[in-house]
């Protein structure tokens, strides 16, 4: 009986599992084709759009020898350039965006209601890539910590710890890469991920490079041949190792170490490498026997024939190297233009051979080769459409301005001067700001300079020419920096080049009140001991270096006004005033000005005057102890024009009433006559308090009191 409760308790055991274990292969069943395999799907194919699986097809690796190669943009707040590669831009992914959205969304529903299965590992990876594609970097970061975290001995662990790096790498945060990346070594080994440790390696050498410390960069590649138990690996990475050595310029080193790779087994294009860039080496090295000994070893063998123009670019580095025939290098370059077109190497040596046009100063030809290098997605194809560019525009700009500088030398009018030497000289700045770039620091100096000595002095943009020559020879000349820094300070004060001069000479922002203020009351001072010349000057300055100051409209009436009234020059009295209300139409100054200004031109004309415009004569009678504008016994007695028989005299009233009553209706009976012979300007209250003298710096008790016989002028200067 209890052995047939136990076979029936088996029984039921047997099928509770046979159900559990069903109920769980069909939910993988159903998870996989219902939504993983379709989240593979969707994944292959971005991939496919963004040329990713061009992996598989081994190409001949293409190395530029050049330590100071790197693109010439600001990458202190962007990702590091060497991983600027792995990004993909928006117009990369644009046909693809909805399909990595549709991977994020069948991911968070595996994630959501499939927990169970297993396929929640591959569901968070595909969502990282998918983050990764789409450059939001923290998401793709958080989802390989979460599957590095619950996950740790998974399959895509290796596959995540990578993708953990190269978020912390391309976010700048170098620290946490590098952390990263040396789990991502010890995990990638573990479970013997080859392609993740090479990659790996790649990133920490290409980081220890950008960090500057070579030897660091070699490390993990002597590490890997060292620990290496597979030949073929070893040989990978032995090429590796003498690549970075031939880029960073070791060529020495680099030729011993692509020798050593046929130590091991390397693949026929490893083996094709190991020959090509060890000649290359020997050939930088003026070892030309040893390269035209390996050259013509895979000239002649015929299982690298359909490498040919990789091993013809050997033959022009080494010609190149060797510099005794000009005439049959160019041959050969003409050659290979033809017979192996677009070939990625020989772009790569018209790169190299335009750097050597460039420091030989020879731009044209220089830009030529370039132009031959960017044909191709090469390592060299940024710096050479740069250097292109650069130099066409340089040419363009030095051209022009050479053009214009002719002009201006053979005209004789004199018209529009300013403009063309400002746009000259904005031409030549130009081309010193391309030299700057490119790190030509003489041509930077000398164009600077031509830039501020053709420039028009009286114009603020010079500012701009004289600040920057001033910076690009403190290095060198700190002494005549801090002049020229001076000369921006004093003469641009109120550009922002002069301001930022002022802070780097120390100086406060008082100069600038101080300097105009000197300058306007130097003026008035010697405008008040009728030194009137250099009161002009002196206004005029204040005008010139301070156009935006309050005191610079006011400098320029004082000009007018001392030209008008004391040295009776009407032609120059009326530029300074057309100017005052052209440069400052409104202020009080301008609008005061314009109708004594109409004025002035009539009498200059010669043409008679409007009424509107009818000029008074002036009379001024010194008169002590008498307050100015209030009536008295002299003003009293001058008649002004009036007939004083006319008037209706007190005494007469007292005398004679019936006279004064008859001489009354004769004033009644001829209304207009009487009007006419009122001056309402003598009567007019505001008189009191106008003056017809500019300003003064004399206190008011050493003022000389006088009393106008006249009415005051109708303007009302100040």
């Amino acid at each position: 009986m209890n052995k047939k409760k136990i076979h029936k308790a088996s029984i039921i055991s047997m099928f509770t599992l046979l159900f559990l274990v069903g109920c769980q292969t069909f939910d993988n069943f159903t998870t996989y084709f219902n939504t993983y395999y379709n989240m593979e799907r969707l994944m292959e194919k971005a991939e496919d759009e963004f040329d990713f699986m061009a992996f598989d097809v081994r190409e001949i690796q293409i190395y530029v020898p050049d330590p100071n190669l790197k693109e010439r943009e600001d990458y202190s707040l962007g990702p590091p350039p060497f991983m600027k590669d792995l990004i993909i831009t928006q117009r990369q992914r644009q046909a693809v965006e909805t399909k990595l959205d549709s991977i994020i969304i069948k991911g968070s529903k595996i994630l959501a209601h499939k927990s169970k299965t297993d396929y929640v590992e591959g569901a968070i990876f595909l969502m990282a890539k998918s983050f990764f594609y789409q450059e939001e970097w923290r998401p793709s970061e958080i989802k390989c910590s979460e599957l590095v975290d619950k996950y740790p001995n998974s399959d895509f662990s290796p596959d995540a710890h990578l993708l953990f790096a190269k978020n912390s790498l391309i976010q700048r945060n170098f620290y946490t890469g590098k952390i990263m990346l040396s789990r991502t070594v010890d995990i990638a080994w573990q479970k013997k991920r080859y392609d993740i440790l090479s990659e790996a390696f790649r990133l920490q050498a290409e980081l220890s490079l950008y960090e500057g410390d070579k030897e660091e960069a070699l490390r993990p590649y002597r590490q890997a041949v060292a620990q290496s138990e597979n030949a073929e690996l070893a040989a990978k990475w032995q090429l590796e190792l003498g690549a970075l050595l031939y880029r960073i310029g070791e060529f020495e080193k680099a030729a011993n170490e692509f020798a050593k790779v046929r130590n091991y087994s390397p693949t026929y294009e490893g083996l094709f490498e190991s020959y090509l860039y060890e000649a290359q080496s020997s050939a930088r090295v003026k070892n030309f026997e040893r390269s035209n000994k390996l050259l013509t070893y895979l000239e002649e063998d015929s299982k690298f024939e359909e490498w040919m123009g990789y091993t013809y670019s050997g033959r022009l580095t080494e010609k190149r190297m060797k510099a005794d025939d000009e005439e049959k290098l160019e041959f050969m370059e003409n050659h290979s233009d033809t017979t192996y077109v677009n070939n990625m190497l020989i772009n790569t040596y018209s790169f190299e051979r335009g750097m050597d046009f460039y420091k030989s100063k020879n731009y044209f030809k220089a830009q030529q080769y370039f132009s031959k290098a960017r044909n191709q997605r090469t390592p060299v194809f940024k710096q050479s459409s740069y250097m292109f560019k650069a130099l066409s525009e340089l040419r363009y700009k030095i051209k022009s301005a050479d053009d214009y500088l002719k002009r201006i030398e053979s005209d004789t009018t004199g018209i529009n001067n300013d403009t063309i030497m400002y746009s000259t000289a904005l031409l030549y700045f130009e081309a010193g700001r391309i030299h700057e770039e490119l790190g030509n620091i003489d041509s930077v100096k000398f164009y600077y300079e031509k830039s501020y000595n053709v420039s028009p002095k009286n114009m603020s943009e010079t500012s701009r020419f004289l600040y920057s020559y001033a910076r690009v020879i403190r290095e060198d000349d700190a002494y005549k920096s801090d002049s020229l820094y001076e000369a921006v300070a004093d003469n641009y004060a109120m550009t922002d080049y002069g301001r930022d001069a002022m802070k780097i000479l120390g100086f406060t922002d008082e100069f600038i009140v101080d300097t105009v203020q000197e300058l306007f009351a130097s003026g008035m001072k010697l405008k008040k001991i009728k030194e009137y010349p250099f009161a002009v000057k002196q206004f005029y300055s204040a005008y010139q270096r301070f156009p935006k100051h309050k005191l610079a409209p006011r400098s320029l009436y004082n000009i007018g006004w001392i030209f008008e009234r004391d040295l009776v020059n009407l032609d120059s009295a009326i530029y300074y005033y057309d100017l005052l209300i052209e440069k400052y139409p409104t202020s009080e100054y301008a609008l005061e000005m314009m109708l004594p200004l109409a004025q002035l031109k009539s009498l200059r004309s010669g043409e008679k005057l409007p009424d509107s415009l009818a000029y008074k004569s002036k009379f001024v009678q010194k008169v002590p102890n008498v307050i100015k504008g209030l009536p008295d016994n002299t003003s009293q007695s001058i008649n002004n024009g009036l007939e004083q028989n006319n008037l209706i005299n007190s005494e007469n009233l007292i005398s004679n009433p019936s006279s004064v009553i008859n001489q009354g209706s004769d004033l009644l009976a001829k209304p207009l006559e009487m009007l006419n012979s009122i001056d309402f300007d003598k009567i007019n209250p505001l008189n009191l308090f106008n003056s017809d003298e500019p300003e003064s710096e004399l206190p008011p008790d050493q003022k000389p009191i006088e009393i106008e016989t006249m009415p005051a002028d109708s303007t009302k200067k100040k």
